[in-house]
């Protein structure tokens, strides 16, 4: 959503970043004494964890330590406090991508796992700023025992210029400061990154922040985490210290790295490193020792390789040196980047004439550096090289016009076909020098999956991210089954889609509980995964007559393409919201009760920044189907009586994608015509929500509910999320004819 205008104290909040089940993160604006800006991070605590003495108290003493924590490898944290209710912490804005992202970039680029130079670096920058904050004195000179509890790839930002800097340091404990969340044996945290005391509920200190150093460290160096599987397997073998051999998972680790992890990830805590700096000094001695030429700047050049979309969108040309890129050949096996841009055929003409005189040896410089930025670098360089450009040639090729498409696609390896020439090469392709004076139209194609083709056009000088997500083909019709006697007997732990209130256990499951949107009659809109979008909705229906009748102006969506599980669903409405990642945006609604609305709402969906965008309708007369198969029905609800809902995460975490954001705390949830739900103070009338981990929500009126998790496909789904339902005593129905909430 837009925040330009949206002002918390003395920050300007510009965007929300992400969301999680702590804080809401915003991109804010601190503006000082005589009009000097600062960027920071605004992390905003949700108001459900206010009203715990308990996390207000720890909330404070663990901000008070992280305020002192000023080190090069640590995200400063440089305010805290409480506005209108809301606790906050204010912190470093660092221009860069979480850890996450960056493995998550590279596989999408086909780089199986970081270069070990590269992960090595990584890992001895972080065991600096764990060795710092692990030996901070406080003002008698006492030791802190500041243990960050969370060191995982999503605290870790990698910043566009190189820097790896940690964060949430210092306030770790407050995340289980609640009544509820202290319970003896309770399991918190990501659990894949504990260390074996964690797994067992021992007593810890700053060695865990170790171990989990060194699991990040594998996981970067394999593309995988060492231990896998469901909470009670992955904690049991933590505990065993059942860490498989890195080279057994990639034999190219050196064995003195290996070496160095299992130290870091030794079972007992008194063989480990016993400090971070002993563990910062086995890498540094491993990388300057292999690696002596390496230069801590590449670091830098991997961020640009990777993110290059979304710096050519803030108006930053990527120029990589062509040794670096020829490197990147030899990690993906691909042949060296100048075989993949042609050379442009430079003419000229009257309109183009050979300039002279001191004022073309004055630009020269400018003139050589626009082309870089149009042309590719590499390939500017390699016309200097040949041809002995001048500035005067220089003004010709600036003036053709010309732009690049950077291509990607899901699965890679795609047939390219450009103006109905099929080019030869095949995805990820950078394709060079397209006229920016007419559309160009771009089609890949590739055996099983459906042709995909799309018409584009663009400034001269500009470099565009497309990212195509390729559908599989409908296989051919299955034959039908054999007739058997009589049905086959249910399996003892199937899923069960649906109960009758009151039911003891209710678990909701990603696979089986699921709507696959993209074959449905969704409206939708292609999106460019490399671009932030602002959505909202405009119009709204009604349904019902006189005092009971009901509005709403909201309507459901799905993202598709490589967008974390817990961002990819959600309701909008008409204050707009922020997506991105996504490479296409589905709008509707869900055809409970849809017989007796009128009106439409329109979905609107514009690039952040643009003047214009996409409107997409929403009809509730063409809703999608939501059959029983691709639901939980919860029945036997009185209409009578007031509900409250909640969800918590199962033992296995529900998911609805692979890697580390594929956690989705999330479900739909459908009801009854004539329900209301409670939203602040006031009760809605709108029968579909989402439903979140850890709130709850209160509903009156309901007959029966439905819930349903939304994806594109269904093959890397898992875990579970538990549905509890209570009735709330002593509220009957609703006082007052629910309304649209403005």
């Amino acid at each position: 959503m837009p925040q330009s205008d949206s002002h918390f104290g003395k920050y300007e909040l510009l965007e929300r970043i992400a969301a999680g089940g702590m804080a809401e993160i915003y991109r804010a604006r601190f503006t000082a004494a005589a009009g000097i800006t600062k960027d920071v991070v605004i992390k905003k605590i949700l108001p459900h964890y206010a009203g715990s003495k308990a996390f207000i108290s720890m909330f404070i003493n663990e901000a008070k330590i992280a305020v002192r924590l000023s080190h090069g490898n640590i995200a400063q944290v440089f305010d805290f406090g409480e506005i209108d209710g809301e606790y906050f912490l204010a912190m470093e804005y660092v221009h860069g991508q979480p850890l996450s992202k960056l493995m998550k970039r590279a596989k999408t680029l086909e780089l199986p796992g970081m270069p070990v130079s590269f992960a090595a670096l990584v890992g001895l920058e972080l065991c600096k700023g764990l060795h710092y904050a692990h030996t901070r004195l406080d003002d008698e000179g006492k030791p802190l025992n500041i243990i960050h509890r969370d060191v995982s790839p999503q605290n870790v930002i990698i910043s566009y210029e190189g820097q790896v800097k940690i964060v949430d340091f210092g306030i770790a404990k407050a995340r289980t400061a609640t009544e509820s969340e202290t319970a003896t044996g309770a399991v918190k945290g990501k659990y894949v990154y504990f260390a074996p005391e964690q797994a067992r509920g021992k007593e810890l200190d700053s060695r865990i922040d170790i171990f989990a150093a060194g699991t990040v460290l594998f996981e970067l160096l394999t593309g995988r985490l060492p231990f896998e599987g469901k909470m009670v397997e992955v904690l049991t073998k933590i505990a065993n210290g059942d860490v498989p051999p890195i080279r057994s998972v990639n034999p190219e680790i050196p064995a003195e790295l290996e070496k160095i992890l299992l130290t870091a990830m030794a079972v007992e805590a008194k063989d480990r490193y016993q400090t971070a700096e002993a563990f910062q000094t086995a890498l540094s001695t491993f990388l300057y020792t292999s690696a002596p030429s390496f230069s801590a700047g590449s670091l830098s050049h991997l961020m640009q390789y990777l993110f290059e979309p979304e710096l050519v969108a803030e108006g930053r040309p990527v120029q990589l040196p062509r040794e670096f890129l020829e490197q990147v050949g030899r990690w993906r096996k691909l042949p060296p980047p100048t075989d993949t841009m042609s050379m442009p055929r430079l003419t000229l003409t009257e309109e183009n004439p050979l300039p002279g005189g001191p004022e073309s040896t004055r630009t020269e410089q400018a003139q050589v550096s626009k082309v870089k930025h149009r042309l590719g670098f590499w390939a500017a360089v390699a016309l200097l090289v040949a041809t002995g450009l001048t500035a005067v040639t220089v003004v010709a090729v600036r003036r053709l016009g010309t732009f690049s498409v950077r291509l990607e696609s899901s699965p890679s390896g795609a047939t390219v076909t450009l103006d109905g020439q099929v080019s030869g090469n095949v995805t990820p392709q950078l394709i060079s020098n397209l006229a920016a004076t007419r559309p160009h139209r771009l089609a890949i194609s590739a055996p099983g999956m459906k042709p995909w083709a799309r018409e584009l056009s663009a400034e001269r000088g500009t470099v565009v991210p497309v990212f195509a997500q390729l559908e599989p083909e409908a296989p051919p019709p299955e034959p039908p089954p054999p007739p058997v006697a009589s049905p086959a007997p249910k399996p003892a732990d199937e899923v069960p889609m649906g109960a009758e209130f009151p039911a003891r256990a209710i678990r909701l499951d990603p696979k089986k509980h699921l709507l696959i949107v993209p074959p449905t009659a969704a409206a939708h809109a292609a999106l460019d995964a490399a671009k932030v979008y602002r959505v909202w909705t405009e119009g709204r229906l009604t349904s019902g007559k006189a005092k009971d009748r009901a509005l709403t102006d909201q309507a459901l969506f799905f993202l598709d393409g490589p967008v974390a599980a817990g961002d990819s669903f959600g309701v909008v409405g008409p204050k707009p919201r922020l997506v991105k990642d996504g490479s296409a945006l589905y709008a509707f609604r869900l055809d409970a009760s849809a017989s007796d609305f009128k009106g439409a709402v329109k979905v609107r969906v514009q690039e952040r920044g643009a003047a214009t965008g996409t409107s997409l309708k929403v009809d509730p007369r063409e809703a999608v189907a939501l059959d029983a198969a691709q639901r939980f029905t919860l029945s036997n609800l009185d209409s009578s009586k007031t509900y409250e809902f909640q969800l918590a995460d199962g033992d296995d975490p529900a998911r609805t994608r692979s890697g580390p954001s594929g956690q989705v705390g999330r479900a739909v949830c459908v009801l009854s015509a004539g329900s209301t739900v409670l939203d602040g103070k006031r009760w809605v009338r709108e029968a579909q929500r989402v439903f979140e981990v850890g709130k709850p929500y209160r509903v009156r009126g309901a007959l029966w509910a439905y819930f349903t998790f939304l994806d594109a496909a269904a093959d890397d789904n898992g875990g579970a999320l538990d549905l509890r339902v209570a009735e709330v005593p002593g509220l009957g129905p609703a006082a007052q004819s629910p309304r649209l909430r403005r």
